[in-house]
């Protein structure tokens, strides 16, 4: 600490001893100096003694870190357990072939550095007889299911007993479900508290399904269990948050 006080001093010194620095500006170099000084010291001295601290506090930072990690990895698995039971129970329930979530999240920016929105299948359910997807969707650009994305955060909910009819609605989403041999998609939102939409749940049928009322209630509070079980925080009560 003392030898970069001198170091700023030395500095001063040598200046003010330069053969071609006239007086007034020794004069604006000194009040400059004198009023700049307090503050100098001020930040280099924090500076310094965080530099001393840092030794100590990474092994802390990293020990909080791994502690958080163990405590939150148990009720993370947990959470993945009841989604996947949920999922598992619509697939059961309607003579599905396939459900499954998919979770919106950050994906870089463009060269204009508008950030880009991508979605994953985080949890997903099928018959050991349907080949499973979830691996094949990480990390994809929302503009895939960005018509029937748009759709759902008006209307909710979605439903298709002919997946030909979800053609209107967006003919992107239509040819990937049509090449997978899909004949009705049943699809809803998941949505925050703040009613922003930051998933999908979708149910996939081979075979022409059309739910009725009571099933279609059923089916709309299996999404609410899985909504709230997205939204529930490291730490919280999983059976509290679910709605």
């Amino acid at each position: 600490m003392e030898k970069i006080i001198e170091q700023l001093l030395s500095g001063l010194v040598k200046f003010l001893t330069l053969p071609n620095v006239t007086t007034t500006d020794k004069f604006l170099v000194i009040v400059t100096s004198l009023i700049l000084m307090p503050y100098l010291i001020f930040i280099t001295t924090k500076v310094y003694n965080f530099s001393k601290q840092l030794p100590e506090l990474l092994p802390k930072w990293h020990d909080d870190k791994k502690e958080r990690l163990k405590n939150n990895f148990p009720s993370n698995i947990l959470r993945n357990k009841l989604i996947n039971s949920a999922l598992e129970k619509m697939v059961y329930e309607y003579s599905a072939d396939r459900a499954y979530l998919i979770q919106f999240h950050n994906g870089g920016e463009n060269i204009k550095g508008i950030p880009f929105i991508k979605f994953s299948i985080t949890n997903e359910w099928c018959p050991i007889s349907v080949k499973r997807e979830a691996h094949n969707f990480k990390d994809v650009p929302i503009g895939i299911f960005s018509g029937l994305s748009y759709h759902v955060i008006k209307e909710k909910v979605l439903y298709f007993p002919d997946v030909e009819t979800l053609r209107p609605y967006d003919g992107g989403s239509y040819s990937i479900f049509k090449s997978k041999g899909v004949e009705s998609v049943y699809v809803s939102g998941v949505f925050d508290l703040q009613d922003s939409l930051v998933g999908l749940v979708i149910m996939e049928c081979f075979e022409k399904t059309n739910l009725d009322d009571d099933e279609l209630f059923v089916f709309e509070k299996t999404v609410g269990i899985i909504s709230g079980l997205v939204l529930c925080k490291d730490g919280d009560d999983l059976n509290s948050c679910v709605v």
